[in-house]
């Protein structure tokens, strides 16, 4: 069996900073690269969105080498145009002030997680499973932390699932 081609990429972080990174152990997962990061030395996903070249030919290693940004709430917006939002891991009244939120500020509140789900707002008891099934499906993942930064700005920091071995 042949070993898996390494994954190099230039990458800029949300603060406008740029690094190359190489992964080994790679997996595309929707808008995400996951894999061992020989720079942190640790495992890490990096949004494809961020990724601004692509190096020794590895976008032809991915289904999809590009990825758009999240897109932004927007209130007012008729609730199929929405994008929708699902949130796991929290107790019934954190969930519900959240999601009370999320629809005010112009998200379309799922009560399942569905195909189609553009954002997965996970807390303390998140499952790790459910993360990857929603990365899979072409969802952003966000940390509770940063849910309300999502909401006032349309943006996910850096640090939105570090937590989560995520690099924004």
């Amino acid at each position: 069996m042949a070993a898996q081609p390494e994954m190099r990429f230039v990458y800029r972080n949300g603060a406008g900073e740029v690094s190359e990174r190489m992964l080994l152990n790679w997996a595309e997962i929707g808008h995400y690269i996951k894999g061992h990061c020989t720079t942190k030395g640790s495992v890490l996903t990096f949004r494809k969105d961020r990724v601004s070249e692509y190096l020794n030919g590895s976008d032809a290693l991915l289904g999809t080498p590009r990825s758009s940004p999240p897109p932004r709430p927007v209130r007012g917006a008729p609730v199929d145009a929405r994008p929708r939002i699902h949130f796991t891991g929290f107790a019934s009244a954190t969930r519900d002030a959240m999601q009370s939120q999320a629809d005010a500020a112009g998200l379309q509140v799922m009560q399942t997680m569905a195909n189609g789900i553009t954002f997965l707002v996970c807390g303390p008891r998140a499952g790790a499973l459910k993360i990857e099934k929603a990365r899979a499906g072409g969802a952003f993942v966000v940390a509770q932390e940063h849910f309300t930064t999502l909401l006032e700005t349309g943006e996910l920091p850096d640090e939105t699932v570090a937590e989560l071995g995520v690099v924004a």
